[in-house]
């Protein structure tokens, strides 16, 4: 448990041997495997070796993060395992940032 514990408080920043921020998570069940897409810019590494159904999901994950309401059952039912999906939302364009943008067209690309 103490181990288990240990993972789920992740540092984001350290400066001068001083954790600035922490990113903690209430349950393993609220863990986003996909939330790196909304941080940083994919790039051709990530997406070189992948299969088409794994750069469909990453893409998608970006639209479920923001509450999509999928209208093919296989990304709905693949997304809703996640306690964090919480489909509210026909349209969440204008809720995706810089970076999320950029990721779904550049996904897109390789599919």
């Amino acid at each position: 448990f103490v181990f288990a514990a240990f993972c789920l408080l992740a540092p984001l920043a350290v400066s001068a041997n001083t954790v600035t921020s922490f990113n903690y998570f209430t349950a393993v069940d609220d863990y986003n495997p996909y939330l790196w897409l909304s941080q940083r810019y994919v790039t051709h590494n990530d997406c070189a070796y992948q299969d088409s159904w794994t750069l469909r999901v990453w893409r998608n994950a970006i639209y479920a993060r923001h509450g999509y309401i999928f209208k093919s059952n296989d990304l709905y039912n693949f997304f809703r395992q996640f306690s964090w999906y919480n489909p509210r939302y026909s349209n969440v364009e204008k809720k995706l940032s810089k970076i999320e943008r950029a990721n779904v067209a550049f996904i897109k690309r390789y599919e």
